[in-house]
């Protein structure tokens, strides 16, 4: 498995495929924060019989993998390619990828892109694809009733503001880890399309 910043290489034992799946978690743990914002995921699978001396090979205890060095890659078939990007769609991808090796998306991370999502119809579109708990329901309820009830544009408009301010507050309270994912703040509150009049004849 290989990044721009990690060159990391699994065994196929019961101990490696757990510390694979461990880092795959990690990954979906943090994509949101931006730390890995625009590194591209590559996962090579490779032969054991190309791999001649496992001591020649760093070995990592706290993940349980080794470091791998050289062009590894070479020897392997790309299984997997994805540019990590610091949004609920890219997290949404990756998660369905690799949900054969029981990875799911962390109830703080699905929390958390459904506030950044809430300026809009996005946040019930994703709600709806993950089919989680979404942990404030409670402080939502109300709003959420008056959107699916109001059949003006321009008040549908306003109550999508009004909410993507009250999870705007929340984000700033709670999600002290995500301060930083400048990508995931500038789409907080995104504008609701305009319904556009159009000339006879266009």
């Amino acid at each position: 498995m290989k990044t721009e910043t990690d060159a990391l290489l699994f065994t196929q034992s019961p101990e490696g495929k757990n510390a694979y799946r461990n880092y795959l978690q990690e990954i979906a743990a943090s994509m949101l924060s931006g730390s890995r914002e625009g590194q591209t995921l590559r996962v090579f699978d490779i032969p054991a019989n190309l791999i001649n001396r496992w001591d020649q090979f760093t070995y990592l205890k706290n993940k349980g993998c080794y470091l791998a060095k050289g062009n590894l890659e070479s020897d392997g078939i790309l299984s997997h390619e994805q540019i990590l990007k610091a949004d609920p769609a890219s997290l949404q991808s990756f998660v369905r990828s690799f949900a054969p090796e029981a990875i799911y998306m962390p109830r703080r991370a699905y929390d958390y892109a459904s506030l950044t999502l809430a300026g809009s119809h996005a946040m019930e579109s994703f709600q709806c694809s993950e089919k989680q708990r979404f942990s404030y329901d409670e402080q939502f309820k109300t709003i959420n009733r008056n959107i699916s009830r109001c059949g003006d544009m321009n008040q549908k408009a306003t109550l999508y503001r009004e909410r993507g301010k009250i999870a705007n507050d929340i984000i700033g309270r709670d999600f002290p880890e995500y301060e930083n994912s400048q990508v995931l703040k500038e789409k907080i509150i995104p504008e609701y399309p305009k319904r556009q009049s159009r000339g006879r004849g266009l």
